[in-house]
């Protein structure tokens, strides 16, 4: 049994370290669904879009053209993200507009009291 916790714990740890190499993800750590649409560094036409709930996240592999044409890990990517907080109405607001990440790292989306914000990382 002590051979297979350690697969474990070993197959768990190579997981999580590919997790900070698989691209750049978007976080959505609100309570209102968000939609995130790429804005720079992206082929015309292609390119991340994506509707998020709330506790989720959604990624693309930072070696995929389609989402980073400069195909370099700290190559800079931008998103738009918007809120739908207003009962199921599609009356979105701005969160943030051509916000900067580094396309091997992650955007979180937040809520602090009644101000939403992006919050850009990388490792």
């Amino acid at each position: 049994m002590k051979g297979f916790s350690f697969l474990l714990a070993l197959f768990i740890a190579v997981l999580s370290i590919a997790g900070y190499t698989y691209g750049f993800c978007v976080y959505n750590k609100t309570s209102v669904e968000i939609e995130v649409t790429q804005t720079a560094g992206n082929r015309t036409q292609r390119g991340f879009w994506a509707r998020i709930e709330p506790g989720k996240h959604a990624c693309c592999n930072w070696k995929n053209k389609d989402c980073n044409t400069g195909g370099k890990r700290d190559s800079i990517v931008k998103f738009t993200v918007t809120r739908n907080d207003i009962g199921g109405i599609n009356w979105y607001k701005t969160v943030c507009r051509d916000f900067p990440v580094k396309a091997g790292g992650w955007l979180e989306v937040k809520k602090v009291g009644d101000n939403y914000f992006c919050e850009a990382h990388f490792k």
